[in-house]
């Protein structure tokens, strides 16, 4: 059992919806945690949902990086304030600026937000470029070096 499990004050599932709100509004992925919990993983630390806010596990490699993101995370309160890392908690969904704080302090990828029609095509290209065969993605020479390697 994790130890961020003890201070949950909610249901899987509420949890879960509150770890997807808030990967919504930071553009991020949602992953499980090895205790299958939801989590928002970064390079350099993690979220995960715990009833009435968000933790926020930061760890880096200085104290001097890490007096830093507390002074860029002064919309957080400190929990537990370490040598080179701590745990800060987001009591409420982020603004823009503040989601853009936590991403880059996190080391979180942003995932693409896409209109409709762009995914419509570019899941419509991803089919049909795995519907052809691998001849015809060849340049007519690339071919002809297949063929001589079949005989």
């Amino acid at each position: 059992m994790s130890m961020h499990r003890h201070a949950t004050a909610g249901t899987p599932d509420l949890l879960r919806q509150q770890i997807e709100v808030l990967a919504k509004n930071l553009r991020a992925h949602v992953k499980l945690d090895p205790c299958r919990d939801p989590v928002i993983q970064g390079r350099c630390g993690n979220i995960h949902a715990d009833g009435s806010g968000y933790s926020v596990a930061v760890m880096l490699q200085t104290a001097r990086q890490w007096t830093s993101a507390k002074n860029k995370l002064r919309f957080c309160v400190v929990r537990q304030d370490g040598d080179t890392e701590g745990v800060v908690l987001l009591a409420t969904k982020p603004t823009r600026s503040q989601a853009a704080v936590l991403r880059q302090i996190l080391g979180i990828k942003k995932r693409p937000d896409f209109s409709a029609a762009t995914l419509a095509a570019k899941r419509a290209a991803f089919k049909k470029s795995a519907q052809t065969p691998m001849n015809r993605e060849l340049p007519a020479s690339g071919a002809a070096i297949l063929r001589n390697m079949a005989r």
